[in-house]
């Protein structure tokens, strides 16, 4: 993995960067507070490419301890939530939800009251569809999920 810092205006951008530069962990800050991508659909579309960058702001690579304090910083405010979803949704349960987007690690899937993720998912946009909950992803605050 790599880790890169974008500053531009009043904004600021970390990303996590998979060995394609595709990112597959986002941290937004601007004027209205932080937008992680594991939560809202935030994440960089396509590769993330400084050198071949022409626009305004400013580009920096930075550690994955750098990375990770920003991350770990604004996700631990979750973490109750985080702990009651998982008491909600238990590994080998059924739940069902809606492919919100696409991220490089699978489908995002909304459902009422959880997050998750589904490797490998074949569907559309906005499709809802039944899942089985495989795993947790702690880092993300994801459900794994199967299509069921």
């Amino acid at each position: 993995m790599e880790y890169l810092k974008f500053n531009v205006d009043n904004e600021c951008w970390y990303f996590e960067l998979d060995e394609d530069r595709y990112a597959t962990k986002q941290i937004v800050i601007d004027d209205k507070g932080y937008h992680l991508s594991c939560l809202e659909d935030c994440l960089a579309e396509g590769v993330v490419d400084p050198d071949g960058f022409d626009g305004e702001g400013i580009f920096k690579w930075i550690s994955s301890d750098e990375f990770y304090d920003e991350w770990n910083h604004y996700i631990n405010e979750y973490a109750e939530a985080w702990n009651a979803t998982k008491t909600r949704h238990t590994v080998g349960s059924n739940c069902s939800g809606k492919i919100k987007a696409f991220y490089p690690q699978g489908s995002l899937v909304e459902g009422a009251d959880y997050i998750g993720i589904c490797p490998n998912e074949q569907g559309s946009l906005h499709e809802v569809k039944n899942y089985r909950i495989i795993g947790y992803d702690e880092s993300n605050l994801w459900l794994i999920l199967r299509a069921v």
